[in-house]
């Protein structure tokens, strides 16, 4: 079986327990609730994401991320690993009221995420890098959202490369060395 499949399963599982949970809500605004989730950044980590809203127009998060690669252009280099934690805000343009069953916001927003690659326990390369999010979060009942993204990544690597390049993960287009076009997605179960 595909790698893709057997990954895509437990994902396709829990999203229907998820959705089979969720109820029809109420007309109310976000403020004050807490989600927890897993998201897929534009600079290309996977992690943990927890978004709380502060009213119904501004929204913070946290993510805690990895990334495991090998890279492509030296087949006998070991296995690259990385860590991300990245703060970040929404600013939303269009806030769901969630009325229905189905109800979807729009957003902009920014992250700042602290990213550090280790190869071997010996080299090691710390990055800076920004985002520029353009997010719509589609909520599927009261307790679940699926959040499709794009937009800008600009990325500061600070120190000596450590002898390695890695890939540019995600998926969009590289625009100079250190800024691309992406697009990524989160999703989210809010209590």
């Amino acid at each position: 079986m595909p790698r893709s499949i057997c990954l895509g399963i437990p994902a396709f599982v829990f999203t229907l327990c998820c959705l089979l949970y969720s109820t029809n809500a109420e007309a109310k605004d976000m403020s004050k609730r807490f989600g927890i989730g897993g998201q897929r950044s534009l600079t290309g980590y996977s992690g943990v994401h927890g978004k709380y809203f502060i009213e119904e127009h501004w929204s913070v998060d946290l993510s805690i991320g990895l990334r495991l690669f090998k890279p492509t252009n030296d087949a006998d280099r070991d296995l690259i690993g990385g860590t991300a934690i990245t703060p970040g805000f929404n600013y939303w343009i269009i806030p769901g009221q969630q009325s229905g069953p189905i109800q979807a916001s729009l957003g902009v927003g920014g992250r700042i995420g602290l990213y550090i690659m280790m190869q071997d326990g010996t080299n090691e390369q710390i990055e800076v890098d920004f985002e520029l999010p353009v997010v719509a979060e589609v909520f599927l009942g009261n307790h679940f959202s699926l959040a499709p993204e794009v937009g800008l990544v600009f990325r500061i690597p600070i120190g000596e490369q450590g002898g390695f390049q890695y890939p540019r993960t995600g998926f969009g287009m590289i625009i100079g060395d250190n800024t691309g076009l992406f697009g990524a997605g989160s999703f989210n179960f809010y209590f």
